[in-house]
């Protein structure tokens, strides 16, 4: 379980943050100037997270698998029936959480100047993915608590949190199925967001749009 938590912690966070960096790479070399001359800012930036996505997903899951696979091999772990439950869950919500966070640090990309901004630009971002993370590991101390328990509804911790209680063995089917649902609503509701943010500033060059600014635009 701890190791399945911090895999969606790496994809999810690792994944966001170079979403980010490609962003203001193109802006601070004007490279996105020419591509959106001929392709839509929505296609610019689906192809920016899929891409990373992708590549992110595909090296984790090849890494994962590769350890699993010698570690069983060896005889250095039994794997439990529930492990095969917990991926197909896990996969689900690393998908989920990966476009609710890249993004909208895709937006982030998109409001500063200077990849040096990026980290100050995106600590809202960072706080929620450490909180998720921490969440989920506390929690296997007690998955069932109320506090556990409310925070696999609530966006974005229910993307380490669920995982975490489908593998302790503590969530119902109807839980996973409502905190989906409620988690769906969230990461289109942030790929909407995001979209509008990147629209109307990754063509501005030499400053810096805060949140609030950016926020009152959408």
């Amino acid at each position: 379980a701890y190791a399945g938590v911090l895999l969606l912690f790496f994809v999810i966070f690792g994944g966001g943050l170079a979403v980010a960096m490609g962003v203001v790479e193109e802006k601070v070399s004007r490279i996105v100037e020419i591509l959106l001359a001929t392709v839509k800012p929505a296609h610019l930036l689906w192809g920016k997270i899929l891409g990373v996505g992708v590549v992110q997903i595909v090296s984790t899951v090849l890494l994962a698998a590769t350890a699993l696979v010698t570690a069983t091999a060896t005889g250095l772990l039994t794997i439990p029936d529930v492990a095969y439950t917990m991926v197909g869950v896990s996969s689900v919500w690393l998908v989920l959480g990966f476009l609710f966070f890249a993004s909208l640090y895709a937006a982030t990309g998109a409001m500063v100047s200077r990849q040096e901004e990026i980290n100050s630009a995106s600590w809202p971002l960072m706080v929620a993915a450490m909180g998720a993370l921490y969440a989920a590991i506390f929690g296997m101390q007690a998955p069932d608590s109320t506090i556990i328990r409310v925070l696999a509804w609530i966006p974005p911790f229910s993307s380490t949190v669920v995982p975490m209680r489908v593998a302790t063995g503590d969530a119902s089917w109807t839980e996973v199925a409502g905190s989906f649902l409620v988690m769906a609503f969230a990461t289109g509701l942030a790929v909407w967001i995001a979209g509008r943010i990147y629209r109307r500033s990754v063509l501005l060059t030499g400053l810096r749009v805060p949140w609030k600014t950016a926020l009152g635009r959408v």
